[in-house]
């Protein structure tokens, strides 16, 4: 606490020599001047700290003893002051800089997700917009809890959510529902089990419900597979009533898929020619700039490499900064050759096949016929396959039937 009054108040390192320097430092002590770490050097000189005040009062005893003072060096808050006033600007500049950087410690700069395979990040971001949360929000809007509720309700396939603010980043964190649901599933209310697409039945076992076809029958979409409806029958053998269940079974179906692909016959080729121009981006807030700016030149790929400044960890300001590359070419007109074409269309072929094996469709049979026309290629594949089917549909009771029967 001495030290700091000191630096206050400010204080001066000297050096004292001549023919009584001893008999100086009685005369300070004796007048209420205070010196302290003294210092005896080999030629017989003392350095010494006084106040600034005492050093104004010590030049009778200078004269008195003989002895001669120099100021070696200069201490506190008196000396501090004239230097900052000749840099007032980079103070200024100084003090602004860490007013905007604990100003923008209250809005988010950064929104990051993880665990999203199935949902869309665009999709994410348009809802936490309408919830009025994005770049640039207070971090005070953000309600933790009730932003989680909010996207498992609006995302049902989300069974766990975690949303964070740590420093000036929302960090939202997603667990997806791994469950693939299908047909199989059974459903609690009553229904019956109706064919989804056109086929021949190629296998069914039913394990709830009357089945209305057998291995076979060809069968169109909307057609009834396994009623929910199972008669109940009197000693006669007459049907008396219904009793009522969610029609379930394994149905597969012999069908046919029809798969299509285009590109065209010519496409246009960069022909580089060895001239690249780079520019520097920055942007803040909302205002973006690039020098030089080659963003109106013509016939150049561009290369961005752009990232956001983070001041400490996890403490991201709204300034991006990069650079922009651009690789100028020449368009030359060129053609796709045959292997090129095949290797492209059946690429995206294979790609259609394993969507549906994904899904469980086994393939019969495959015919596929690549065609030049005047301005693209045109792939046509056609598969036999058999895949399973069956879809709920309300069941449509006796009783409306034969009111149907009376009305007609």
């Amino acid at each position: 606490m001495i030290g700091f009054f000191r630096f206050l108040k400010g204080y001066l390192r000297i050096r004292v020599w001549g023919y009584s320097p001893e008999r100086f430092m009685n005369l300070c002590c004796n007048h209420d001047i205070l010196l302290w770490d003294i210092e005896k050097c080999a030629d017989g000189s003392y350095n010494m700290n006084i106040s600034l005040s005492g050093y104004f009062q010590i030049r009778p005893f200078v004269r008195k003893t003989g002895t001669k003072v120099a100021v070696l060096n200069k201490f506190g808050l008196p000396f501090f002051i004239p230097h900052i006033k000749l840099h007032s600007f980079f103070l200024a500049g100084i003090v602004g800089t860490f007013l905007f950087l604990f100003w923008t410690t209250g809005y988010i700069w950064k929104i990051e997700m993880t665990g999203n395979d199935k949902i869309l990040t665009e999709d994410l971001m348009e809802f936490l917009e309408e919830q009025d949360i994005k770049i640039g929000s207070k971090k005070n809007i953000v309600q933790v809890e009730d932003l989680e509720k909010a996207l498992r309700t609006e995302f049902p396939n989300i069974t766990w959510t975690s949303v964070q603010v740590e420093g000036t980043k929302l960090w939202i964190q997603i667990k997806e529902n791994d469950k693939i649901f299908t047909a199989e599933e059974k459903t609690e209310e009553v229904s019956d089990l109706v064919a989804s697409k056109d086929g021949i039945v190629s296998s069914i076992i039913t394990r709830n419900g009357v089945p209305m076809v057998k291995a076979g029958d060809e069968v169109k979409a909307g057609d009834i597979l396994v009623s929910g409806q199972v008669p109940i029958y009197n000693d006669a053998g007459e049907i008396i009533s219904y009793q009522l269940y969610a029609a379930d079974a394994d149905v597969y179906l012999e069908c046919s898929y029809r798969f299509q692909a285009t590109m065209p016959i010519s496409y246009i080729l960069h022909e580089y020619t060895g001239k690249e121009y780079k520019s520097l981006y920055l942007k803040l807030f909302d205002k973006e700039i690039a020098f030089p700016d080659y963003s109106d030149k013509e016939n150049c790929d561009i290369t961005q490499d752009r990232k956001q400044l983070e001041a400490l960890e996890q403490w991201f300001l709204p300034f991006f900064y990069g650079v922009d590359k651009y690789t100028e070419y020449n368009p030359v007109k060129a053609k796709y050759s045959k292997e090129e074409v095949a290797r492209h269309l059946n690429e995206e072929i294979n790609t259609f096949i394993r969507s549906l094996e994904e899904k469980g469709v086994q393939f019969i049979e495959k015919d596929v016929k690549i065609e030049k026309g005047n301005l693209q290629w045109r792939a046509t594949a056609d598969f036999l396959v058999i895949e399973k089917t069956g879809e709920t549909a309300p069941i449509k009771s006796e009783e409306t039937d034969e009111e149907d029967e009376r009305q007609d």
